[in-house]
C-alpha cells in the first residue's frame, strides 16, 4: 500500500508542476474577478456493498450498507489552493475522510483516504443469517483515486463545476480520458467467528475509461452540466472467514460507472450550487462461478461561496 501511496503523490506532484502551462479559451473560460474564496458545502452521502463468494462448499452472500453521512465543509483560499476542514452533522461517529485534489482544465486527479466506522447489513452462510447491527460491526477503509483528461480543455471546465474557480462563459462539451484506481477493506471490528464467520474482504479495482461531460450556459448567471464516463478494468478480491482466506479468480473485467449532474446561480460575486454524483462498480460473476461483487457510491451536495 506505501508504494501505491507514493506513486499517486508523485503523480499529484507532476500535474502540479504542468499547470501554468496550461491556456484556456478566454471566451468560453475565465477566471473570477477576485481571487480570495470563502465558501460552505453542505454532503449527505452514503454507500453499500453486495457481495457473493464460495470456499469449497461454503456459500457466502454479503449485503453491507454504511450509515448516512452528513457533513458541513469550510474552505478558504487563494488562488487555486484552498485550506478546508469539515464537521460531522449526523450525531454518530461515522468515521473520517480527508483528500488532495488538483482539479485543472485539462487534467484533474482526486487522491482520498477514507474511515467509516458504522453500518448495517447481514451475512448468509449457507442459509444461516449472521446480522449485522446497526452499530457498525464492521469498519470500511478506503483509499481512492481518480483522474479525468478533458480533450477540449481550452474550452470546457470542470474547475467550473467542482470547485468554482473557473467560470464557464459560453456552452462547450469535452470527451475525458479517465483512470480510477479502489482499494477497499471492510474488517470486523468485533464479534468472533460464531457471530460474524467473516473477518475481512478486501476489494480492488484498476481501470481505464472515458465518457463526455458538457456545460450548457443558458445565460451569464446560469451553468448546467452534465457528465457520464465508463472506467473497465482488473479487479481483485480477498476474503478472511472463519474456514480459511482465499482469493476471488481473475476472470472477467469489472466496471465502474460514474455520473454527475450540477446546476449553478451566479448572483454578482456570490453562486450556489446543488449537485450529485453517483458511482456503481460491479465485478460480474463469470461462467460457472458465484463471485460476484457490487458496489454504489451516492453524493448530494449543497454550496454557497463568495469571490472577494
Amino acid at each position: 500500500m506505501s508504494r501505491t501511496v507514493i506513486s499517486l503523490i508523485f503523480l499529484l506532484v507532476l500535474s502540479f508542476a504542468g499547470y501554468g502551462r496550461v491556456r484556456y479559451d478566454t471566451t468560453y473560460i475565465q477566471r473570477p474577478p477576485n481571487s480570495w474564496v470563502l465558501r460552505t458545502r453542505t454532503e449527505v452521502g452514503m454507500g453499500s456493498i453486495r457481495s457473493a463468494f464460495s470456499n469449497g462448499e461454503n456459500n457466502y452472500n454479503l449485503e453491507f450498507t454504511g450509515n448516512t453521512k452528513l457533513r458541513q465543509h469550510i474552505g478558504f483560499g487563494y488562488g487555486r489552493f484552498i485550506l478546508g476542514f469539515g464537521i460531522n452533522l449526523s450525531g454518530k461517529k461515522v468515521g473520517w475522510d480527508t483528500a488532495i485534489k488538483f482539479l485543472g482544465n485539462r487534467f484533474g486527479l482526486e487522491l482520498a483516504f477514507s474511515e467509516l466506522n458504522a453500518g448495517a447489513g447481514h451475512l448468509n452462510l449457507n442459509d444461516t443469517n449472521y446480522p449485522i447491527p446497526e452499530n457498525g460491526r464492521f469498519k470500511q477503509m478506503s483509499l481512492t483515486m481518480r483522474t479525468y483528461t478533458a480533450f477540449n480543455g481550452k474550452k470546457f471546465s470542470m474547475p467550473a463545476v467542482l470547485t468554482q474557480k473557473f467560470r464557464q462563459k459560453k456552452s462547450a462539451g469535452s470527451g475525458l480520458f479517465t483512470t480510477a484506481l479502489t482499494t477497499l477493506w471492510l474488517l470486523r471490528k468485533d464479534g468472533t467467528d460464531a457471530t460474524m464467520p467473516l473477518t475481512m474482504e478486501h476489494i480492488g479495482f484498476a481501470g481505464l475509461g472515458g465518457g463526455y461531460g458538457y456545460n450548457w450556459v443558458p445565460s451569464k448567471k446560469w451553468l448546467l452540466h452534465l457528465s457520464a464516463t465508463e472506467n473497465v478494468g482488473v479487479p481483485w478480491q480477498l476474503f478472511e472467514t472463519s474456514s480459511g482466506n482465499f482469493d476471488a479468480p481473475i476472470k472477467v473485467p469489472a466496471f465502474l460507472t460514474t455520473g454527475r449532474a450540477c446546476v449553478f446561480f451566479y448572483p454578482g460575486r456570490w453562486y450556489f450550487g446543488l449537485s450529485a454524483t453517483t458511482e456503481y462498480y460491479i465485478s460480474p460473476a463469470p461462467k460457472n462461478s458465484v463471485f460476484k461483487t457490487e458496489m454504489l457510491d451516492i453524493r448530494a451536495l449543497a454550496t454557497i461561496g463568495v469571490h472577494f
